[in-house]
């Protein structure tokens, strides 16, 4: 495999086209004629579409936080589309995305009755992080996405220590003096998220006396388009 990736690289390098390269790609593998374009097996091809894949996450990242500036970029858009042809060719699936927010500021969490700070429309997504920032611990955090729930309870991740960086939810701030409680979900820097297929809802739950403080809520995840 290494010395495969190595050929597509050096043959990338040495000038073939994006058109060639695609048309080498969709080829079955098989032997290479001498001096003809580098051969790729099918686990290189995978190897290859994951690299890609990433990289056009991180490509669509950059146009629309550009959109987001005004800032237009055709060379930009040539590479993304170039990509997203090379995928194809790889066999990987592909489709068109865009960055989607969400936030909520200074809203009130009434005792257990369920707040929803997303509900993402019908379609195909993936929550890359979301950070919520309540005045209490006794808040559920509930993650429902397509046919399965999560519950997160500020206290009980308290006991359990998870103040640090992973992949899933965990504490960033528990500030008693301060009455200032932050819950931190992250896919750990992956930009491809965690994907559903049709559902996303986002609902924290107050389960104390009287009412508690949202300070602040916001999010970003991939919307397919």
């Amino acid at each position: 495999m290494g010395n495969d990736g190595t050929k597509v690289l050096a043959a990338t390098a040495a000038g073939i086209g994006i058109t060639a390269l695609i048309l080498n790609l969709t080829k079955p593998a098989k032997a290479a004629a001498p001096g003809g374009a580098p051969v790729i097996d099918e686990d290189v091809r995978k190897a290859l579409a994951a690299i890609l894949t990433q990289q056009l996450d991180i490509l669509t990242a950059l146009g629309s936080i550009g959109t987001s500036l005004g800032i237009a970029s055709d060379n930009l858009n040539n590479i993304n589309q170039n990509a997203i042809e090379i995928l194809k060719a790889l066999g990987a699936p592909t489709e068109q995305r865009v960055l989607d927010y969400f936030e909520k500021n200074n809203e009130t969490l009434q005792s257990g009755t369920p707040f929803i700070v997303h509900e993402a429309k019908a379609g195909k997504g993936a929550l890359i992080w979301g950070i919520f920032q309540v005045d209490d611990p006794d808040v559920t955090l509930i993650l429902q996405i397509d046919n399965l729930s999560w519950e997160f309870h500020i206290d009980t991740l308290n006991g359990q220590g998870i103040s640090s960086p992973i992949p899933g939810v965990w504490l960033s701030q528990y500030d008693t003096t301060n009455s200032v409680y932050c819950l931190v979900f992250s896919s750990a820097g992956n930009l491809a998220g965690f994907p559903y297929n049709s559902r996303l809802i986002i609902t924290l739950r107050y389960n104390g006396a009287g009412t508690a403080t949202l300070n602040q809520a916001r999010g970003v995840k991939w919307v397919a388009i």
